[in-house]
C-alpha cells in the first residue's frame, strides 16, 4: 500500500470514529433526564408547575425530591411534570429521577426561587346602615410586595338603584335593600386578591318614598344608547287637607331639595317632621327619594309627575313606600309625555299616619276623580 493510501485510510478511520463518537453522545443524551438551566420563579402560597425533559422512550413515573431550601412539597402531575408548593420564601433545589430503580435515566436538579406570597384580602363583616346615609367599608390586606392599587366597587344593587360607586371606603346606598360591594388589591408583581362585603340599607324610622322609572333604552326602541332615554320624572309628597299640589304643602324638587339647600317647615319644631328630598334625579331613571323622619299624624299623598321627556317616550314609573316597618310596592304605571313635552301626573298612593302606626294604600285611576289631583292646581287633565 502506498504511503498516500495509508494516510487516507488512517484519516478516514479517524473521521469515522469521530462521527460514531458524536452520535453515541447524542444517543446517550436522549437516554438522560434534563432539568431547566434557569431557576423557576414561583409565588409562595401558590402551587406552580416545574418540568423535566425525559427521553422519548421513557414511559414511567418520576420521583421528585426536595433536596434543600426548607419545607416544600412536589407532587407529580403527569409526564415530566410536577407541582411545587411552599408557604415560605427562599431558594429550593428539587431533584428528579426515575421512580423505578431498574430504569436508569440519570437525575437532574432544578432550582426553584419562591418569592413572597400573593396579597391576601379580607373584608370586614356586613354593614347595616340607613338608606341615603354613609356606610364605612372595611377590608384588610396582607402582602409581602408593595400594593400598587386597591379599590372598592359595586357588584350588585336592588331594583331602582342608580348603582352609586363607592368613594374610597365610603358608600351611600340610594335605596332600601342589599348592595354587594367588592374590594380588590393588586401588588407590584400584578398578583391580586379580592373579597366581597354586603351593605344592607334599611328605611329607618318615619316615612320614606322612592320613585324610579324605565332603565335606559326601553322607551325609544328606534334609537340606541342611554342618551335617547333621559326622561325627567319628579316625586311629590303632599301634606293633605291644606293648599294642595305645587304649594308649600307639597314637597318636590323646587322647595325641599336637600342638595340644593331648600327646605320646608311642616312641624314648627326640631325639624324631624319636615320633609326632605334626599335625592333629585334629572338625567333619567331615578331614584328620587323623599323622607320624613317623624311624620305628624295625618294623611299624606304621593304623586309622580312626568316633568320633561327630553324626546323620550312613555315611562313605566314604580314606587316603594316605606312606613311603619312595612314596605309597599306601587306600580308600575305608564306615564306618557304630551305635545308640549310635559307629561302626565300619577296620583299613586295615600299614607295615613296615626302616631307610630302607618297605613299605605295604592291608588287607582278611579281615585283621581274623588281626590284632589294635579289637575285641580295646574288646570290639567289627570293621568
Amino acid at each position: 500500500m502506498s504511503a498516500w493510501l495509508r494516510r487516507g485510510a488512517a484519516l478516514a478511520l479517524a473521521v469515522g470514529c469521530g462521527a460514531r463518537s458524536e452520535l453515541s453522545l447524542e444517543r446517550e443524551a436522549q437516554r438522560s433526564i434534563a432539568c431547566g438551566a434557569a431557576p423557576v420563579d414561583v409565588r409562595a402560597g401558590r402551587g406552580a408547575p416545574i418540568i423535566a425533559s425525559v427521553p422519548a422512550s421513557f414511559a414511567g413515573a418520576l420521583r421528585w425530591e426536595v433536596l434543600d431550601g426548607g419545607a416544600a412539597t412536589v407532587t407529580a402531575a403527569g409526564r415530566g411534570r410536577a407541582t411545587f408548593f411552599t408557604e415560605l420564601e427562599g431558594v429550593y433545589r428539587v431533584r428528579a429521577s426515575s421512580a423505578d430503580p431498574a430504569v436508569d435515566i440519570g437525575a437532574c436538579v432544578q432550582t426553584v426561587r419562591a418569592r413572597g406570597t400573593a396579597p391576601g384580602v379580607t373584608c370586614g363583616p356586613g354593614v347595616t346602615t340607613l338608606a341615603s346615609e354613609t356606610a364605612e367599608l372595611f377590608a384588610s390586606v396582607r402582602s409581602a410586595e408593595p400594593i400598587e392599587r386597591s379599590a372598592w366597587s359595586l357588584l350588585e344593587a336592588p331594583e331602582g338603584s342608580a348603582r352609586p360607586a363607592p368613594l374610597g371606603s365610603r358608600f351611600v346606598p340610594d335605596v332600601v335593600g342589599d348592595f354587594v360591594t367588592r374590594f380588590e388589591a393588586v401588588d407590584a408583581q400584578g398578583e391580586r386578591d379580592a373579597c366581597e362585603l354586603t351593605v344592607t340599607a334599611e328605611p329607618g324610622p318615619g316615612l320614606r318614598v322612592e320613585l324610579w322609572w324605565d332603565p335606559p333604552g326601553v322607551s325609544c326602541a328606534d334609537r340606541e344608547g342611554a342618551a335617547c332615554d333621559r326622561a325627567d320624572l319628579d316625586l311629590h309628597v303632599l301634606r293633605a287637607g291644606r293648599d294642595g299640589w305645587g304649594s308649600s304643602d307639597d314637597c318636590h324638587f323646587a322647595n325641599c331639595n336637600a342638595s340644593a339647600g331648600t327646605s320646608l317647615s311642616w312641624d314648627g319644631g326640631d325639624g324631624q317632621g319636615d320633609p326632605r328630598l334626599l335625592r333629585d334625579d334629572v338625567s333619567g331613571h331615578g331614584p328620587e327619594v323623599v323622607g320624613i323622619r317623624r311624620p305628624a299624624s295625618g294623611t299624606y299623598r304621593v304623586g309622580a309627575h312626568y316633568f320633561e321627556s327630553h324626546a323620550s317616550g312613555a315611562q313605566r314609573a314604580r314606587l316603594a313606600v316605606h312606613c311603619g316597618g312595612v314596605t309597599t310596592a306601587v306600580g308600575p304605571r305608564l306615564l306618557p309625555p304630551d305635545a308640549d313635552d310635559r307629561g302626565a301626573f300619577w296620583l299613586a298612593a295615600e299614607v295615613v299616619v296615626d302616631g307610630a302606626s302607618c297605613a299605605v294604600r295604592a291608588l287607582t285611576p278611579s281615585d283621581d276623580a274623588a281626590l284632589p289631583g294635579w289637575n285641580r292646581v295646574r288646570g290639567r287633565d289627570g293621568p
